[in-house]
């Protein structure tokens, strides 16, 4: 963040480019930062004092956040340099020709990056691996897994937390001059204004009988269970502070918000609790998924033809139960529970789904060299109606070993050519793209907290349902693949390539639009088509040099582009899909260039006006947008397909070209690891306080990077004029979407590197020992972007609620370990 002085002129500047007013006075910034005093301002040394008295009550306040001139940088304030945590892993395994099995536990423990928050996460997880072979038929495997984990942080850590974190001004202390945490810190409310906790139990089975009546005739029995029994409370205490007068006001635990008590269609609350409120909620609930397969096969070789047939069918069931009951009514902070009370929130939430599948598969190859394989699915799902529920999705591929005909071997001879396979497939599989379990039912929802009150209870509010389609099925992907897989030199060298193409028919889109008098949002049906272009390149080498020396590296280079080629959408507006649409296109305006002053701003505005796009004060320092169309004016037209005015396609969202280097090490008893990740090319458009600075009125998040705006020599600052921000300004005026501010995403990133040694075996403890080895790790730790100020991994996370950059940091990991056999 920038100190204060610079924060403050900067507000002023946006304030004032944009037709306003000043909004911080910088003569007590100064004077704390530069340690002058100022006589008449007895409270200096806090950056804040008390307001004047009222003049009816007498009561007196601290100062607005605006009027404080401290000097805090609340990233310092809040975040910690480094946190510890730690992982243990313990396994052991043994058996006989008869019985095998392996048992693993794992316990983690993580603390958060945050000073003033108690956030933590544990995890301790127990798996088995168990085969019997009961005679030469039968055979029985059984997995099974056993998960606890909890998760603990302030209830004053959600969205809205990360959103305050970069807006909070520099001007605010820490401290009341009195020792308390000021309330603009959210250091009282994450300390004591409550908890959520989740608690969460899984557990997870998966069996398999084997059986072989006869040579090459099995039977497989598969059987797979997921139970889940989450839990949470969440709670909100009673928080305070006391005022310059003495008196103690209560202090909402969350900033900013309105007070909220609601239930939502999904059955959870939305709950934002008045200051002096205390809250508690309590939730439970159960998920169930069962999974059964039965599939039996039957391959045969005669002489230089192979046959395989695979007939099957699977059935899946998911269900799931929750239920959730929260109260303002809590007696005490320290003891919560909840009594009965009418104003109780509740909610109650049951649902599940089912799936039948029938399968097949035929495989034929000839010596090698000529192979094929026909599939056949018919899958029903429960999520659609009884008419459209039954898909059927055939699939085929073929293949070439070139490398097992006989005039190869000539070839491996003379170039060490190991490998040489081309192989293409085309099908279709079925997609249940929907959130709703019942997307083809009318639905109705309940709010208790209606506005209505009858004999002094709330009365229950019955919601209007809204429209629902009956022609809902599946969405079919379509798959055409080409690829060859080659290797090299007794298979050190393996190269894999594959092109492909997806094509998703019959996806969910919007309806045809309907005028404003229907009254609702016309329900989505399968009316679109979305087409994937793609390719996969994979290439390893792995080699040993002498007796000592061993290595291994593996690339592999992706690429993929998505139009939609149907979609109903008869506006074409650009911010939606429409038919032709290359999926992640950027629209935006062209920059000409910074105006140097007024008057080279006044002549473009005079063959061009940007009134249209803005408000009318431009000057020097603000963009120049380019005219791309017949009409002199710069305008957005009706921002659709066909009346775009000056926008064009400036970039793409798109991840291109993502690749990935692992490479391996080894001498004797070292071993060195690492791993890139990165991707290529990707254009985004940053449209937040978190990259402009300042958005608006009262969205600001100034860091070092905004303070190279444009400013003239008068400044205080200094001159600017060849800077890369605009005018900051408070409008919109500079911060439309256009190439200028287009970013590259584009970045390589060492993801992990390991160093480890493992010691040698010695006659004195290899009884004891069989292995042991010590190792230290690294996560994230160079990072090459030209991306400004944010994380090119963090963008398009769903978390970020509140904008791009709003959201739990970005960290490096550290870890020294050991791994020990006995």
């Amino acid at each position: 963040m920038v100190n204060s002085y610079e924060y403050a002129l900067a507000v002023n500047d946006a304030f004032t480019n944009a037709g306003g007013n000043s909004q911080i006075n910088t003569d007590r910034i100064l004077a704390l930062m530069n340690g002058t005093s100022l006589p008449d301002v007895p409270y200096l040394q806090y950056g804040i004092e008390p307001g004047k008295p009222n003049e009816e009550t007498g009561e007196v306040w601290w100062v607005g956040d605006q009027q404080c001139w401290a000097n805090t940088n609340w990233y310092d304030v809040h975040l910690k340099n480094a946190s510890y945590s730690q992982e243990h892993n313990v396994s052991m395994s043994g058996g006989s020709d008869k019985f095998n099995y392996y048992i693993s536990g794992r316990y983690l423990n993580q603390n958060g990056l945050f000073r003033y928050s108690d956030d933590k996460y544990e995890n301790f997880s127990l798996n088995g691996n168990f085969t019997i072979k009961m005679n030469k038929i039968v055979s029985v495997y059984w997995t099974t897994r056993m998960i606890l984990d909890k998760n603990q942080k302030p209830s004053a850590m959600n969205d809205l937390f990360f959103h305050n974190l970069g807006r909070t001004y520099p001007l605010v202390p820490v401290t009341f001059p009195n020792g308390e945490y000021h309330t603009s810190s959210g250091i009282e409310a994450l300390q004591h204004g409550g908890d959520q906790i989740a608690n969460g139990k899984s557990f997870y089975n998966q069996g398999k009988v084997i059986i072989e009546p006869v040579k090459d005739w099995k039977i497989y029995v598969d059987f797979s269970s997921r139970i889940e029994t989450p839990n949470d409370t969440r709670q909100f205490k009673k928080i305070y502070n006391t005022l310059p007068d003495g008196r103690v006001v209560a202090t909402g635990v969350l900033k900013d918000v309105a007070v909220k008590h609601e239930v939502k269609e999904n059955g959870s609350f939305n709950v934002q609790p008045g200051a002096g409120e205390s809250y508690y909620e309590v939730g439970n609930g159960r998920i169930n998924y069962w999974n059964f397969s039965a599939r039996t096969d039957y391959e045969k070789q005669l002489k230089k033809h192979y046959f395989k047939i695979l007939v099957g069918t699977q059935s899946e069931y998911y269900s799931t139960s929750y239920s959730r009951i929260g109260s303002s009514k809590i007696v005490s902070d320290d003891n919560p529970w909840i009594v009965n009370d009418p104003t109780n929130l509740t909610s109650e939430q049951k649902s599940e789904w089912s799936t039948l599948g029938i399968f097949s598969r035929l495989n034929y190859n000839y010596a090698m060299r000529y192979l094929a394989e026909v599939n056949f699915r018919a899958d029903a799902a429960s999520r659609f109606p009884t008419d459209k529920r039954w898909g059927f999705f055939p699939s085929f591929s073929v293949g070439w070993n070139i490398a097992e005909e006989p005039f190869f071997e000539k070839i491996k001879e003379k170039t060490g050519w190991d490998m040489f396979k081309i192989r293409a497939s085309f099908g279709s599989l079925g997609s249940q793209n929907t959130n709703s379990f019942y997307p083809y039912f009318q639905k109705m929802f309940t709010n208790p907290m209606s506005d209505y009150v009858f004999d002094g209870v709330a009365a229950t509010q019955l919601k209007a349902p809204a429209p629902f389609s009956t022609n809902i099925t599946w969405e079919t992907v379509q798959n055409t693949n080409v690829g060859v897989d080659l290797a090299f030199f007794n298979s050190r060298l393996s190269i894999m390539g594959e092109w492909y193409e997806r094509k998703t028919k019959d996806a969910v889109g919007p309806a045809l639009p309907v005028p404003a008098v229907y009254g609702a949002n016309v329900p989505k049906t399968n009316n679109a088509e979305l087409r994937t272009r793609g390719w996969e390149l994979e290439a390893s080498w792995t080699d040993r040099i002498g007796k000592d020396w061993s290595y291994e590296l593996y690339v592999t280079l992706s690429d993929f582009k998505s139009i939609i080629t149907k979609y109903d959408s008869p506006n074409k507006e650009l911010s939606k899909y429409y038919k032709g649409k290359d999926l992640g296109d950027i629209w935006g305006l062209r920059v000409i260039g910074i105006a140097k002053n007024d008057q080279e701003m006044a002549d473009h505005i005079a063959l061009h006006d940007q009134t249209a796009i803005g408000n009318s004060l431009w000057g020097g320092g603000d963009f120049m947008y380019a005219n791309l169309d017949d009409n002199p004016a710069i305008t957005k037209g009706s921002e659709t397909v066909d009346s775009h005015g000056d926008l064009t396609v400036i970039g793409n969202s798109t991840p291109r070209y993502s690749y990935g280097i692992r490479g391996t090490l080894r001498w004797k008893y070292l071993d060195f690891s690492c791993f890139f990740q990165g991707v290529g090319k990707r254009d985004v458009f940053l449209d937040s306080p978190s990259f402009f600075g300042v958005s608006g009125a009262w969205q600001r998040s100034i860091y070092k990077e905004h303070m190279d705006y444009f400013r003239y020599a008068n400044h205080p600052l200094g001159a600017n004029t060849d800077a890369y921000y605009a005018r900051i300004r408070t409008d919109r005026n500079n911060s439309q979407c256009n190439d200028h501010y287009l970013q590259d995403a584009s970045y390589l990133r060492l993801k992990n590197v390991t160093l480890g040694y493992t010691l040698p075996q010695l006659a004195s403890i290899k009884k004891y020992i069989k292995k042991l080895r010590i190792y230290v790790s690294a996560e994230n730790l160079l990072t090459f972007t030209n991306l400004m100020i944010l994380d090119p991994e963090a963008l398009g996370s769903s978390a970020q609620a509140y904008g791009i950059g709003k959201t739990y940091p970005m960290y490096r990991t550290f870890s020294v370990g050991v791994n020990v056999m006995f």
